[in-house]
């Protein structure tokens, strides 16, 4: 971060304004305002987008140390992006993204009618192999219970 402010932002700071001073010639005279001046090149400075990534990189090590360690999972997405086998797995996941929601909603279509099936035919209550679900009395609280299982196991 330091490296980038120091080196590139000058530099990209001082070809956008001459930009700008391209693009507006009958406005080149409030250059001479300073607050105008700062106000231009902090906007040009804040709308890198490499070093909002990078802020945002930082914002969450940050949040990762002082607040909660999930935060540092961001990282491991930025990791996977750069590595070219990983970023076309998740490119792959994320283009198809509706048919992975789609496959959820099947499964959980067919979790409900099997569950309800099983409520009606076994109204007293069954057990798994490990867990006993025989104190569900309503429907969802058996799809619960099986919903439980099935992430479990």
């Amino acid at each position: 971060l330091g490296f980038q402010i120091l080196s590139y932002s000058s530099w990209r700071m001082d070809t956008l304004t001459v930009e700008w001073m391209e693009a507006n010639p009958r406005i080149q005279h409030k250059l001479s305002n300073p607050g105008f001046k700062a106000y231009l090149q902090g906007s040009i400075f804040f709308s890198d987008p490499q070093l909002q990534y990078t802020i945002f990189l930082l914002t969450c090590s940050f949040f990762g140390l002082y607040v909660n360690f999930l935060f540092d999972a961001v990282h491991l997405l930025d990791v996977c992006m750069r590595s070219q086998i990983l970023a076309k797995v998740i490119q792959s996941i994320s283009d198809s993204f509706q048919s992975v929601v789609g496959t959820m909603f099947l499964g959980i279509c067919i979790q409900y009618i099997f569950v309800a099936v099983s409520f009606m035919v076994f109204g007293v209550g069954y057990g798994f192999s490990d867990m006993d679900t025989k104190h569900c009395s309503t429907l969802l609280e058996c799809l619960q219970g099986h919903f439980d299982y099935g992430f479990r196991s």
